[in-house]
């Protein structure tokens, strides 16, 4: 959790020109040029079986009218389907296996997103190894003409002056708001954790009364013994 003044910083929105693309493995790492002064990373985790289906030799911006290399699927039946699922950003979930959202599952139409485009990241705010911030990415659009960047410079420094310039103060009802839900999330705890501890306690108990009938049979033999002993 980050701070700008005393507003607790953790998702960001950014608009801007990429300039680098990095690939690894598991995860790609967008260079972003929002016109501030310095470029920000943004690092979005790569599906396990990403389908590449851009033109050899051409950025995915400028590959207009190419005939892709990768060859249709087809299925039991004979006929042919499309290898990127829509509605999950083209990330191979169907609907029966979707998944939420989020940093682990984002949003990318990763065939699209390439150096010189221009593009909406929302993520949230990350720290390199070097100290550096970064944004791990929840989603990325495409913005396809310069009013969309006008557009959020505008929305942008609207919520700096309106929302950021202004010191944040939590109000008697949002405080209340905040404890209810607290209290919800303790409760729901508590639930969990007595089940646990009935489970702990019949084990225990358990335990005892082996403890206790081991203890019996043990006494029960040594009377016998000290009778026949005495016989």
């Amino acid at each position: 959790m980050f701070h700008y003044g005393n507003h607790p910083i953790k998702w960001v929105r950014l608009v801007g020109v990429i300039v680098a693309v990095d690939a690894y493995k598991e995860k790609k790492i967008y260079t972003l040029d929002d016109g501030s002064g310095c470029c920000v990373e943004c690092v979005a985790i790569a599906p396990p079986e990403l389908e590449k289906k851009e033109g050899v030799g051409i950025s995915g911006h400028l590959n207009f009218g190419v005939v892709s290399k990768s060859e249709p699927v087809k299925g039991n039946n004979g006929k042919e389907k499309g290898k990127k699922e829509e509605g999950n950003g083209g990330n191979g979930k169907g609907e029966g296996g979707k998944k939420e959202l989020g940093v682990d599952n984002p949003s990318v139409p990763w065939e699209e997103v390439d150096v010189g485009g221009v593009v909406k990241v929302k993520g949230r705010v990350g720290v390199h190894w070097t100290g550096a911030k970064l944004a791990d990415v929840v989603k990325i659009e495409i913005v396809g003409c310069t009013d969309g960047e006008v557009k959020h410079w505008n929305e942008a420094g609207a919520f700096k002056r309106e929302v950021l310039g202004k010191e944040w103060v939590v109000t008697p009802e949002m405080e209340k708001k905040c404890r209810k839900r607290r209290d919800r999330e303790l409760r729901h705890k508590r639930k969990g954790k007595g089940k646990e501890t009935e489970k702990d306690e019949d084990r225990k108990r358990g335990k005892e009364d082996n403890h206790e009938k081991g203890k019996r049979k043990r006494d029960e033999a040594d009377a016998v013994k000290r009778i026949m002993e005495e016989e």
